[in-house]
């Protein structure tokens, strides 16, 4: 029997077919800033030789007790006991999932979004609705009003949601999505693997703001540290945290020893970490800003704006959608950004573009060039 799981989906073929030909990869999600010997410069040498004579042995289930105090001071009213660390933000939510839902109960999620952040969702085969973001005037924005009326004319189980949304840019004004979190009486997950990126001031997790919100986050987006396979679940419902444990235990079981002592170097010194990090992401926003836009002047490629993240998902105006235009762009330069379809079936004509990148004027330049070409 051919598993629904080992089926493949759009984001993941696009990513597998496309790296032979990527030279430089402009629509990725995350940076990589940092390296062990740049931590280690700045944490002290002593921590090098403490990583070194650790010995090769397990974590703890539900994660190290430095590493989950250090997470749930990101948090205002949590304490490490409301921390469970996983293997990433995907297991994070696979997790959530099997620990929340019964086969056919309806979830409403957000479109775009992470492919397999919704898809898992219909692997255990919940009844997904969407609640479509919307492009207008630059801006994307998300209809709370009808994302309430579907959560309760489907009697959803749960809602899930992302915000800084990936891979809109989109975040919600405070007061609104206080609003509609007040009107719910079910569980709500919000992936905020982005959240401490906002150009001002850093937006209340959910977990803090509703007493049934559910935070998931990661070291992978706003600590630029994919290499890290650290995720982790903030939630103040200690049964929820028990189910977590169990369902874990078929899984990871427990993270990699040795990402959580680094992952607990970062958060250490995250103040410096995250300060560099937006520093390098505003500059290629400016970049964007006050080189790219001013040169297309929205008549083939019309811009977002974003208020946080580092994600920007432009719209393309050209007789070709965005599949068949990245895919020809990526065979005639090497760059790669990432289609709209690998978000959701039905965005013809949009792309992602990265602000982690250390590539982004090089890779424009090329794309100024192959768009004289098309158009001669």
């Amino acid at each position: 029997m051919n598993s629904t799981w080992s089926r493949p989906f759009f984001l993941g073929e696009w990513q597998k077919l496309k790296a032979k030909h990527t030279i430089t990869h402009l629509g990725g999600a995350s940076s990589s800033l940092w390296s062990l010997q740049g931590l280690f410069n700045l944490a002290g040498e002593e921590k090098a030789f403490e990583l070194l004579e650790k010995k090769m042995s397990y974590s703890s289930l539900q994660g190290s007790l430095s590493l989950r105090t250090n997470i749930s001071q990101l948090y205002e009213t949590v304490n490490a006991e409301n921390v469970v660390l996983f293997c990433g933000a995907q297991e994070a939510l696979s997790c959530l999932y099997l620990s929340l839902l019964n086969k056919n109960d309806a979830v409403v999620s957000l479109s775009p979004s992470y492919a397999p952040m919704t898809l898992s969702l219909q692997k255990i085969g919940a009844n997904c609705i969407e609640q479509k973001l919307t492009m207008s005037e630059n801006k994307w924005s998300l209809n709370f009003d009808e994302l309430k009326d579907k959560v309760i004319a489907n009697k959803a189980s749960l809602v899930v949601t992302n915000f800084p949304h990936n891979p809109t840019g989109f975040i919600p004004e405070h007061s609104i999505w206080k609003q509609f979190l007040e009107s719910m009486k079910v569980p709500v997950i919000c992936d905020e693997v982005f959240r401490g990126l906002e150009f001002g001031a850093i937006s209340p997790a959910i977990c803090d703001v509703y007493d049934k919100g559910i935070s998931v986050g990661s070291m992978s987006k706003t600590f630029a540290c994919p290499s890290l396979r650290i995720g982790w679940v903030v939630c103040k419902d200690q049964a929820l945290i028990q189910k977590l444990l169990n369902v874990k235990r078929y899984f990871s079981i427990c993270c990699s020893l040795y990402d959580e002592f680094i992952a607990n170097l970062v958060l250490e010194h995250k103040d410096e970490l995250l300060h560099k990090h937006k520093m390098h992401i505003r500059n290629n926003l400016n970049y964007i800003h006050d080189s790219v836009v001013p040169q297309i002047k929205d008549e083939w490629l019309q811009f977002n704006d974003i208020d946080a993240g580092l994600l920007l998902f432009p719209k393309l105006n050209l007789s070709v959608d965005a599949t068949t235009f990245c895919s020809q762009f990526l065979e005639a330069s090497g760059v790669r950004f990432e289609p709209g379809e690998c978000f959701a079936s039905d965005i013809k004509n949009h792309f992602r573009v990265g602000l982690g990148s250390h590539n982004l004027s090089a890779g424009f330049e090329r794309l100024f060039e192959f768009i004289k070409k098309i158009e001669r």
